[in-house]
């Protein structure tokens, strides 16, 4: 598929026309301001790329609209800060995940889609701190710790 390059500012949005993403496009490569957006209008987070790759600060908010804690970029690469990966993402609004939770409903299955499923921590482009990862039922099933990029603990799997 042939298709020009993205160029300047290009939003994206939720099936139900909520605003999802703000991104700044040079050269077909995301360049500029980043602003990403819950599924109920509240900001999720917002940053800067450059050629291709978070670079800087990302300030974040958690869906309730709290502040979290920010994270830095260098080059791409998570450099500092506190990532979780969150189970229903940025999709977590749409029509096919209320399809996928009635039927988890209708079959006795409670998954929270608003719940982390890993949760990593950096320090200065190493590993550092708690790295965990819970199961689609919240359980947590593994549990590591790391100093500087070298594991320290291993406390469960």
């Amino acid at each position: 598929m042939n298709r020009e390059p993205r160029e300047g500012r290009i939003f994206c949005y939720y099936e139900d026309g909520a605003m999802r993403s703000s991104v700044e496009w040079e050269n077909d490569l995301k360049h500029g301001e980043w602003t990403e957006w819950w599924p109920d209008g509240q900001i999720a987070e917002d940053g800067r790329c450059e050629n291709g790759k978070r670079v800087g600060v990302w300030r974040l908010w958690a869906r309730d609209g709290m502040r979290m804690p920010d994270n830095e970029y260098r080059d791409g690469k998570r450099w500092t800060g506190v990532w979780f990966r969150m189970r229903g993402g940025f999709n977590r609004g749409s029509q096919r995940n209320e399809r996928v939770r009635a039927l988890e409903r209708a079959q006795g299955f409670v998954v929270d889609w608003d719940a982390p499923y890993e949760r990593e921590e950096w320090l200065n482009g190493k590993k550092h701190g708690e790295w965990a990862s819970w199961t689609a039922y919240g359980a947590k099933y593994k549990e590591d710790h790391y100093i500087d990029g070298e594991r320290v603990e291993e406390a469960r799997r």
